[in-house]
């Protein structure tokens, strides 16, 4: 699937996408880098040999994300496979709404839809902390 998308900054002829759109007016920031708890890296690190990193994620997704929601379970899927190379917040938008994912620590995740009447601001630290096993049709997090 055809997309586009731009750098935050000059990238050494490097192919990386910080945010961008696809043709079917998915669209994607991830560029929120968060910096997780030691004492969790320490039982579940991040993976720099496989795992999925800011670098990469908008050149895996948005080829393939064929809604927002879709965008989450694809990157979710991936951490928890092949494990997040570092910590990170994903934007996601479509024409239904927005929805905003982030790692924990090497596999967890979590995401949420925010409602239509909200915003959303971050400045590199996890926003997402709690979660229940009864999660409601707005919520994603990783099956462990």
């Amino acid at each position: 699937m055809a997309y586009s998308s731009f750098s935050k900054a000059k990238t050494q002829d490097t192919s990386f996408g910080s945010a961008g759109f696809n043709e079917l007016g998915v669209g994607m920031s991830a560029t929120e880098t968060i910096y997780n708890n030691p004492t969790v890296l320490a039982v579940d690190p991040y993976n720099d040999e496989t795992g999925i990193n800011e670098d990469s994620i908008i050149n895996v997704i948005l080829p393939r994300a064929k809604t927002a929601k879709d965008g989450v379970q694809l990157l979710g899927s991936i951490i928890e496979k092949k494990g997040a190379a570092e910590g990170f917040g994903v934007a996601f938008v479509d024409k239904t709404g927005i929805w905003y994912l982030e790692t924990g620590s090497g596999h967890p995740w979590m995401a949420t839809k925010l409602d239509n009447q909200d915003y959303f601001v971050s400045a590199n630290q996890g926003r997402l902390n709690a979660s229940t096993l009864t999660t409601p049709i707005s919520t994603f997090q990783a099956q462990h």
